[in-house]
């Protein structure tokens, strides 16, 4: 087994504290000062990280959260506000219910924002690939079926009907 350098392990062990302080009930923020919001992309990248830690709880809240504020048409908001934007650079935090944003604020017209989509399926192939194995064997343990009708079940596939998808499958 590879050891790293101490300046490595420390970095190491400082990211990941770092990293779980911006874990919460909801999912991961972009941080705990000025973005303290959900963003998409930002998320995207914490729950690689997430994931490899073993801490798939929060990749799977987060993935819930975003399933719950998907629009009609399918686009999976790039931002969830927290808080009145208007006062964040002055550090001062006035909470608001979760409101989702689909349109970038930084063009001259509206724009809609399209990589929260990929990112919302690369989360969740992630999670699925990262806890497939413990929910086979959850399922297996409980039921005792074979190992290929389990995989059917979790990917909500049963041979002769409709397939599910796996977001709405795992996800409720």
């Amino acid at each position: 087994m590879e050891t790293f350098s101490p300046i490595l392990a420390q970095s190491y062990a400082l990211a990941v504290a770092e990293l779980r302080t911006c874990y919460d009930e909801r999912g991961i923020v972009a941080g705990r000062h000025q973005y303290d919001d959900y963003w998409t992309r930002d998320a995207g990248f914490a729950w690689m990280a997430a994931l490899e830690l073993g801490d798939w709880q929060v990749a799977q809240r987060h993935l819930e959260f975003l399933s719950r504020l998907q629009r009609r048409d399918g686009m999976i908001p790039f931002l969830i506000r927290r808080h009145l934007s208007p006062f964040a650079m002055w550090d001062i935090k006035i909470r608001i219910p979760p409101r989702p944003k689909f349109r970038s604020h930084k063009s001259l017209f509206l724009s809609e924002v399209i990589d929260s989509n990929p990112w919302f399926a690369i989360g969740l192939a992630d999670l699925v690939a990262h806890t497939r194995e413990a929910f086979l064997l959850q399922q297996a343990q409980a039921g005792g079926a074979t190992k290929t009708e389990n995989e059917a079940d979790l990917l909500g596939y049963t041979p002769g009907t409709k397939r599910k998808t796996a977001s709405r499958t795992l996800l409720g």
